[in-house]
């Protein structure tokens, strides 16, 4: 992340404080949800930098291993997929499907 900010510094003959800015813009439009990370990708790729991620390798764990709140990979077989649901809440539309699994 350091990288992409410093080359968005210079190539745009940014200082840290306008960087931060465009940042803080770039969160705005997207009403908070993007984190300061993912703005300052988006902001890379806009001006044409190239974003190379690198992630770890995906490492599986059963189901019954994992905890609430944690973020896992699992490999699962599909029992059944559920319609889709539409819904609103807060003002806002969505839709959400269910699916049953099995590790």
């Amino acid at each position: 992340m350091d990288s992409l900010r410093q080359q968005l510094l210079s190539k745009n003959d940014w200082s840290e404080s306008q960087l931060a800015r465009q940042v803080e813009e770039k969160r705005e439009r997207f009403a908070g949800l993007l984190s300061q990370g993912a703005a300052i990708e988006l902001l890379a790729r806009e001006n044409g930098l190239e974003v190379k991620k690198e992630l770890p390798p995906l490492q599986f764990v059963s189901l019954a291993s994992a905890e609430s709140g944690e973020t896992v990979n699992v490999r699962a077989r599909v029992l059944h997929v559920f319609s889709l649901k539409r819904f609103e809440k807060n003002g806002r539309k969505g839709k959400v499907r269910n699916v049953s699994i099995a590790d």
